[in-house]
Order: structure tokens, then C-alpha cells, then sequence
């Protein structure tokens, strides 16, 4: 019965264009699934279910976002010319699995563009000697950085021009504030900013909330002047950035140490802190303490979890609730860094 009513809906379906109120004849749709309706999204996952099976790689799907991906890890000591034959063999597996998707997608009457895929290797090598990498017998460009679900992923691992994008959008929606000062209160400028231009400057900040200070500052510029507009009673329940940012990264390392996620993100989770012996530290310590991860590089040391786990370790015991309360633990650290500041 489900099986013929979906049948029904998906057989026959006809599109046309509408332009200036002039239309196309109709075209028979041969695939996909209707966009905006309430069973479009459940049957585009099953229309997608098996893409992953003959993939060798790594494969991260949302939604249409499709992203292949693979690392190599080679030995500090090993020379970059001695990781020839690893590059090698990584380099066909991804070609591999790009054959294997537009094998896919000729199956199920879906086409893809070899010029619209993006390829990107992140490696900190001067010189990375990678080979190249094919796709409908095009060889993939070298990009520096990808949009990738709304963030910049660049190369080099900086968040440079992730930040300067966001920080470029929300200056021109300030502006637009700016320019209306006139025809709205302070309380509704305050309201517009918190609701839809801070949120885009907010977006993921646990995973470049280390990027370097000069960069950060771009964004705290435009929060000034969003002050400077509304006055300093109203802005002075305004939290800083950083603050909002550091309460985010907290939060979410919370709900990581606790396991409420998924598996692969929860065994990241740096392991508890134990102490052979007391010491002021170890008196002074939550005991929800953990070891702090080794990091022998900047933009490692920069990431989340090793950031994350200083702050995490620096919070007192009692900000720590009996049970797991996300909402509890939240507004006990937004009190405690608000105190500090």
C-alpha cells in the first residue's frame, strides 16, 4: 500500500518554466524526487542509500553535499620523496571512487561535472609531490580552499578567509542598520543584529575560534559598531565574541565528553586527567580534568579539542552539575567567564 502510494507520487511528474509570465510545454521528469515536499528529503536518502557501498575512501554525505575524502599519515623521519608510492595509491583510490560514483550516477539517470568538483589536498609539505587525480578523464585542478556545508576549508589549514568572508557580509548588513537608524528604535537594531547578522558571525566558531587574534578583531569591530548605534545601556548585556565563542566551544565539549554524539566524535574526546600525587594543581583540579592533547604544531595546538581542553580544565568544580545538564552547565560557565571579564 506505502509502496504504490509513493509509486503514484513519484510517476509522471512534468516540469515547465515560467518566465515573465510566458511558460515552457511541459517535460517529463525521469528523476529525482519533488524539492519542498514533506517526502522529499526521506526519499532522496534512500534514493542515495547505496552510493556508499563501492566507495574506498572515506565518504561524508549531507544532504546533496557529497565530500570524498582520504588522509595519509607517514613517519616525521620519513623524507616527502620517500611517501611517493602512499601518494600513489591514495591518488587511485580517489580516482576510484570518483569512477564509482558517475558509474552511479549513470545507473540512476544522475549526472556529474567533472569541472564542478573540487579537489583540495591539506598538507603543511612545501613541496607535496602529489600526483595528480582524474575524473570523467579530467584531471582535477589543484584548488586552494573549498566552500564546504557554508565554511571556507583552505589548504594551509587558516581561517583567514573564512573569517574576512563573514566579516565582509556582516559589515554591509551593519550598514543597512546604520542607514536606518532613523526609521527604527535602538531595541530593534539590538533585536536585527542578535537574530540574523551575529548568528552568521557565530557559525561553527568552535572550529576557528583559535585563528589569530588579528583576524578575530575583524569581527569584533563590527559588534563595536553595532554599539556605537544602540548606545551603551542597551549593549551593556552585549557579551563579547570571544566569551560567546569560548561558552559555545565549552558547551559543545560537554556534550562530546558525555558521550551525547556520535561515537567517532565522543572517542576524540581527550582521556581523563589522573594525578600519582597531590600536588596544588591536582587540588586545585574538577575532576572531570582531562589530559591536555600534545601538539607540535600552531594550528593543532589552535584546534578545537586541544584549545578547548585548557579552557575545560581551568573551569572550577563547580560548574560541573551532579548529572548531565547541558542547560545547568551552560549557564554556570557563561556566569563564571562573565565574572572573570
Amino acid at each position: 500500500m506505502a509502496f504504490n502510494l509513493i509509486e503514484s507520487f513519484l510517476t509522471d511528474r512534468k516540469i515547465k518554466v515560467v518566465l515573465d509570465g510566458q511558460s515552457s510545454r511541459h517535460y517529463s521528469i525521469n528523476a529525482g524526487v519533488p524539492q519542498g515536499s514533506i517526502l522529499g528529503p526521506t526519499l532522496f536518502l534512500i534514493f542515495i542509500n547505496d552510493l556508499p557501498d563501492d566507495i574506498l575512501c572515506k565518504l561524508a554525505i549531507y544532504a546533496d553535499d557529497t565530500t570524498i575524502y582520504q588522509s595519509l599519515s607517514l613517519p616525521r623521519s620519513q623524507k616527502v620523496c620517500s611517501g611517493d608510492w602512499e601518494r600513489l595509491e591514495l591518488a587511485a583510490d580517489l580516482e576510484y571512487d570518483l569512477r564509482s560514483v558517475t558509474e552511479w550516477g549513470e545507473r540512476w539517470l544522475v549526472s556529474f561535472n567533472a569541472s564542478k568538483t573540487k579537489l583540495l589536498s591539506i598538507n603543511k609539505y612545501k613541496n607535496p609531490n602529489l600526483p595528480p587525480i582524474s575524473m570523467l578523464n579530467e584531471s582535477l585542478p589543484e584548488s586552494s580552499s573549498i566552500r564546504l556545508l557554508g565554511l571556507f576549508l583552505s589548504n594551509t589549514f587558516s581561517w583567514n578567509e573564512y573569517i574576512e568572508s563573514i566579516a565582509k557580509s556582516a559589515a554591509k548588513k551593519v550598514g543597512s542598520l546604520y542607514r536606518s537608524r532613523n526609521f527604527l528604535s535602538p531595541a530593534s537594531i539590538l533585536y536585527l543584529y542578535k537574530s540574523t547578522i551575529r548568528p552568521c558571525m557565530e557559525y561553527c566558531c568552535h572550529l576557528w575560534a583559535g585563528a589569530s587574534a588579528d583576524c578575530l578583531s575583524l569581527l569584533d569591530r563590527i559588534q563595536k559598531r553595532v554599539v556605537n548605534i544602540i548606545g551603551p545601556d542597551l549593549a551593556s548585556d552585549l557579551h563579547s565574541l570571544s566569551h560567546r565563542r569560548n561558552v559555545a566551544s565549552l558547551s559543545l565539549f560537554y556534550r562530546y565528553y558525555y558521550g551525547s554524539c556520535s561515537d567517532e566524535l565522543h572517542d576524540l574526546v581527550p582521556l581523563r586527567k589522573t594525578f600519582s600525587r597531590v600536588t596544588r594543581y591536582s587540588s586545585r583540579a574538577h575532576p572531570f580534568s582531562v589530559e591536555i592533547p600534545f601538539c607540535n604544531k600552531k594550528f593543532y595546538s589552535a584546534s578545537f579539542f586541544p584549545r578547548t581542553s585548557v579552557l575545560w580544565n581551568s573551569l572550577p568544580s563547580h560548574c560541573f552539575p551532579e548529572q548531565y545538564d547541558l542547560q545547568s552547565f551552560k549557564c554556570s560557565v557563561n556566569h563564571h567567564l562573565s565574572s572573570l571579564s
